[in-house]
């Protein structure tokens, strides 16, 4: 008899676990996570690169090292650290889900601690050798309190169970970067106009949004047996009753999608770079049954899994 594949059963334990109410369904998938999937596995070094590349933007176009805001700001504030070792201040960070996690927190700052060479290798062109380590000595006296007092030694703000759609607590043009990372495909597309309204009303004239879009089924990453665009298969219809949930629900837009909306509400795209899959190039080249609903796009397109744009609040018009 054939297995049902991995994936399946992802997804039918997410179906199953977002019928409960909202609360419990949160604290239960972060036990199934826990127990079987991957959340406990942290790299910070992985996400500390990604400070690193942020920060790399933070100094390429002069932004102030202050008042930044992450939308998303998921289990860990890894990313955040490794930028507030590199100097940032009063950063915020927010999210629709209260996922952020004390436990996975304070094991994040312990590797942080334990790996501190390895880490300075990575960021020593960033930061001298003696502000990296008074930034490592600060972190030590911090991993054994609670994630309140954390937070605020790290000068964050974190704001959960927040619609990115109204952010009253924010004075217009006052945030430098608004950043975010695998966040924007798990959003609907009429939720996204608003929120990039918002974040327009925020960012500051000088100010630069950066996004990390990731445009491939992330069911590929817990089973390898099917592709990164696998979820191009299907209909809405059918992809809604496989991950229409709260924990898995991905917009399937592709790049051209992205690129359309940021120009529509006004921003002007300054950089972008797209990753194109070959596996993915290849089985659409050949047996791969595409849904009707994206023959529109070029088969290159339909392959870029991942898409990094920078923006700056165009000059010319204002499309609120």
């Amino acid at each position: 008899m054939k297995l049902i594949k991995r994936w399946i059963l992802h997804s039918l334990a997410q179906n199953i676990i977002n019928i409960f109410p909202k609360k419990l369904s949160y604290k239960v998938y972060f036990f199934i996570q826990k127990k079987f999937g991957r959340v406990s596995d942290i790299n910070a070094i992985n996400y500390l690169k990604r400070s690193l590349l942020v920060f790399y933007y933070i100094t390429k176009y002069s932004l102030p090292f202050e008042n930044m805001i992450e939308l998303g700001t998921g289990r860990t504030i890894t990313t955040l650290t490794g930028l507030w070792i590199l100097g940032i201040k009063n950063m915020k960070t927010i999210d629709l889900n209260p996922y952020l996690s004390e436990e996975l927190t304070k094991k994040s700052i312990c590797q942080i601690i334990i790996n501190s060479d390895k880490i300075f290798e990575l960021f020593k062109d960033s930061i001298n050798r003696k502000e990296f380590n008074e930034k490592i000595s600060e972190l030590s006296k911090l991993k054994d309190l609670s994630l309140e007092t954390i937070l605020e030694k790290l000068s964050i703000q974190y704001f959960p169970n927040q619609d990115a759609r109204e952010l009253k607590f924010i004075n217009n043009n006052s945030v430098n970067f608004y950043y975010s990372d695998q966040v924007l495909e798990h959003i609907p597309y009429q939720i996204l106009e608003h929120i990039l309204n918002e974040s327009k009303r925020i960012l500051s004239e000088r100010g630069v949004s950066i996004h990390f879009i990731g445009l491939h089924d992330h069911f590929a990453t817990i089973d390898h047996s099917i592709s990164r665009i696998n979820f191009l298969k299907y209909n809405n219809f059918m992809w809604n009753i496989i991950a229409g949930n709260r924990f898995m629900y991905h917009n399937r837009l592709r790049a051209p999608d992205y690129l359309n909306l940021f120009k529509k509400k006004g921003f002007q795209i300054i950089e972008e770079e797209k990753c194109i899959d070959n596996r993915s190039l290849l089985l659409l080249q050949n047996e791969f049954k595409l849904n009707s609903s994206f023959k529109k796009y070029n088969i290159e397109d339909l392959a870029t899994t991942s898409l990094t744009l920078i923006c700056k609040k165009a000059s010319i018009h204002n499309t609120r």
